[in-house]
């Protein structure tokens, strides 16, 4: 007779096992004791997070194209000029772009990857060098292995670039621009849209002149490094003897294109007080000329006055469209105050770093870290949570459980559901064999009482049946995932690491 529970029976034990062995499971901690033992093994390898560190953006003024005409060339030559000396002293802060930030994380990104990947060739040309050693056969392997786990280490290293998002990538949201000119002269050469800008150079006006019969058509471009379309700043179409009656507007528009959103200009004079120095800003106080266009955004900004005598005295000014202000000074000077900037200390916080991880106690200083875990075959990479965290330095507590130990406890943990599952088998067998036995008898010579009583007797086993073989899988599969984490437990005994 045919048994097909006792064959549904073995193709789970032999089957079931072997393709579970083969999955990945994430670990399941019971406490967080167990946590800490499982952690207790760290790969750590100190990575420089990329970081946008440059404060400034270079600004310069080339020479205009134009024709041949005189006209051309005599607004070509003079126009950029008269450009460069209207600008004022203290040029607008640039508020970064996403498309600039973009731009700048990908490029910093890139050239991390590229010195890391140069780390691993060379590690790779010092393992091939040893081929052609002269030392002793002994001091050879142990150099070969010294080269190799390095290599190993490198590639790790290069493996957590490959992946990083952009995000890590901290950007200064705004830069200060600062005015360049080439050594010796004062305009950079002409420059043409899709060529490279001059070295030290972020941001640089230029433009064009046409004749256009009685009447020259003046067009100034912005060009950026991080953008690759230049941006329209002015264009005219004007008399030559009004060409340089627009330098003004000229000026204040690229101010609004350098600042990325509406600037004021803004002339401060102080009645009687010509010398007065003027100090502009928040923290980062910068001088400023009188009768000099300064260019800042709307709203509130404060004003240092210091005058020839010594006193100080700090203003608050409202700013807005274009004007000119004279600053009176009170007559009782307010106390003196600090021009310098104090430096920046380093705050060290403390905190997990995402959820789950509580036994890991965490230190966040003032350079890039970044760890990695490996545990149980699962992997976890472990990154800054905000721009403000620039270091990650973990300390995990020890436990005084050994990795034998945890050996051990992993195949008791095995047999024991082994043996839950081998009990259960013979009980789904019988319910199967005598589900099987019932369908094979003939109801031909029982009594209708006989009857009825023998098919509560089948329902009963079939129900039976069904029980029996929903706990022996359930157990098997029990078993399979207890397996797989001896297995996981037995290599990392093997291998030295979780």
């Amino acid at each position: 007779m045919r048994r097909p529970g006792c064959l549904t029976a073995l193709a789970v034990l032999i089957i079931l096992p072997h393709s579970m062995a083969g999955m990945e499971f994430r670990p399941d901690f019971s406490s967080n004791a167990q946590r800490a033992r499982v952690l207790a093994r760290v790969e750590r390898y100190d990575i420089s997070l990329p970081k946008d560190s440059s404060t400034e953006l270079g600004l310069g003024v080339a020479s205009f194209t134009s024709g041949s005409s005189p006209g051309e060339q005599r607004i070509a030559s003079a126009l950029p000029v008269q450009i460069l000396r209207t600008l004022p002293d203290v040029l607008p802060d640039r508020v970064i772009s996403d498309q600039e930030i973009a731009a700048l994380q990908s490029s910093l990104l890139k050239a991390g990857v590229r010195s890391q990947i140069e780390r691993v060739n060379r590690s790779r040309t010092q393992l091939d060098e040893l081929l052609f050693s002269t030392a002793g056969e002994r001091q050879v392997q142990q150099d070969r292995a010294t080269r190799r786990e390095e290599l190993r280490a490198r590639h790790e290293v290069l493996a957590v670039w490959q992946d990083l998002p952009l995000s890590v990538v901290e950007v200064l949201p705004e830069k200060q621009v600062v005015l360049h000119t080439p050594r010796g002269q004062s305009l950079y050469p002409e420059h043409e849209s899709g060529a490279a800008l001059p070295s030290g150079i972020d941001l640089l006006l230029g433009g064009t002149v046409r004749y256009l019969g009685e009447y020259y058509e003046i067009e100034v471009r912005l060009y950026n490094r991080l953008e690759d379309a230049p941006v329209a700043v002015y264009r005219d179409v004007l008399r030559e003897e009004d060409a340089s009656g627009v330098v003004p507007e000229i000026v204040y528009a690229a101010m609004q294109q350098i600042a990325g959103g509406p600037v004021t200009e803004t002339y401060l004079t102080v009645p009687g007080h010509s010398e007065a120095a003027l100090y502009i800003g928040q923290e980062q106080r910068r001088a400023v000329s009188q009768n000099q266009p300064l260019f800042l955004p709307p709203g509130e900004h404060r004003v240092v006055v210091v005058t020839p005598a010594g006193e100080v005295h700090e203003l608050q000014l409202e700013l807005a469209g274009r004007q000119r202000l004279e600053l009176e000074i009170p007559e009782t000077p307010r106390p003196s105050a600090r021009l310098e900037v104090d430096p920046y200390g380093v705050t060290v916080y403390r905190g997990a770093l995402f959820e789950g991880f509580t036994p890991m106690d965490l230190s966040l200083h003032a350079r890039p870290e970044i760890l990695r875990l490996q545990r149980e075959g699962y992997r976890e990479r472990l990154l800054p949570v905000s721009p403000d965290v620039e270091v990650i330095t973990a300390e995990l507590p020890r436990d005084t459980f050994s990795l034998e130990t945890e050996v051990a406890a992993s195949r008791d943990e095995f047999y024991s559901a082994l043996g839950m599952f081998a009990l259960s088998v013979p009980f789904w067998v019988l319910s199967s064999a005598l589900v099987e036995h019932m369908a094979v008898l003939t109801l031909e010579d029982l009594s209708g009482g006989a009857e009825n009583q023998l098919g509560r007797w089948g329902t009963a086993a079939l129900v039976s049946n069904y029980a029996f073989r929903g706990i022996s899988i359930g157990l098997g599969i029990h078993t399979a995932v207890q397996l797989a984490r001896y297995i996981r437990f037995a290599q990392a005994e093997h291998t030295g690491y979780y």
